[in-house]
């Protein structure tokens, strides 16, 4: 039997539904219970994003966006280019979002998570099941790409980048 694209494979897992502009559900795997993700040239992509790939033949920059605001669609028709700013902008407008200042953590819990990451006690899923966060939200913390206004622990590196982690 020969080996399927991944187009091929993409495909597999999503349930186009009837009608002119209905969703394109993905109903393979999905990260924390949200965003679909896929496998593909062994690593694992968010599945809308890999649907615009399929489209376009690049990469989202930076993110692919839901203007149907099901975060299961991959109908390309129903994604756009944007920041994060812009998703946020667009939940507000479309009065789908919660009160931004309502954190799910406390200053002293982030500040606590960086130190049991950067003194190696905990792994970033160990920290996600802790604190009942996603890993995705765990990255972003260790990062600094949140609660950046929190100030340096003793612990942390100078430097956040780290070899095969991307950019600086």
């Amino acid at each position: 039997m020969a080996r399927r694209s991944p187009e091929q494979r993409f495909w597999a897992k999503v349930n186009k539904l009837p009608g002119e502009d209905a969703c394109w559900i993905w109903t393979a795997r999905n990260e924390a219970n949200r965003y679909g993700i896929f496998k593909f040239k062994g690593k694992m992509v968010l599945a809308h994003r890999f649907a615009w790939f399929l489209e376009t033949g690049k990469w989202p920059d930076p993110c692919a966006l839901h203007s149907c605001d099901n975060c299961h669609c991959v109908r390309f028709s129903h994604l756009f280019e944007g920041t994060q700013p812009d998703n946020i902008k667009d939940m507000i407008k479309k009065g789908r979002a919660r009160l931004i200042t309502q954190a799910k953590l406390a200053p002293e819990q982030v500040q606590e998570i960086r130190r049991l990451y950067y003194t190696r006690s905990f792994t970033r899923k160990d920290l996600s099941v802790r604190f009942k966060i996603s890993r995705t939200q765990i990255h972003c913390i260790v990062m600094r790409e949140t609660w950046k206004g929190l100030p340096a622990l003793d612990c942390e590196p100078d430097s956040l980048w780290l070899p095969g982690w991307g950019d600086k």
